[in-house]
């Protein structure tokens, strides 16, 4: 996430193409939500809020040893309600694992 790594070992996670949300283990996701000032969680989705105007660092991690990126504006999902512009970080907490 950025400049820090997360994980070394394996890990588990869940990309759906189904979904806009990545899911991953507790330690590794609060690792990166801890890096985010200001991230919010709205505890009846279990996603964290984030100010809009976060530059979110890029997220690299491989599979079976090739690596992949996925740029930091794509992990930031964007709404609007009642003519305010709200941010989710699309990365959350495999509660399931």
């Amino acid at each position: 996430f950025g400049d820090t790594v997360i994980t070394i070992g394996q890990t588990g996670g869940i990309m759906d193409t189904g979904t806009s949300l990545i899911y991953g283990p507790e330690d590794q996701v609060m690792s990166m939500i801890d890096a985010i000032p200001g991230a919010e969680l709205i505890p009846q989705l279990q996603l964290y809020l984030i100010p809009c105007e976060t530059d979110l660092p890029d997220l690299e991690f491989q599979i079976e040893g090739q690596p992949y990126n996925i740029p930091g504006d794509e992990l930031m999902m964007k709404f609007s309600q009642d003519g305010e512009d709200y941010c989710i970080f699309s990365i959350a907490v495999m509660e399931f694992a």
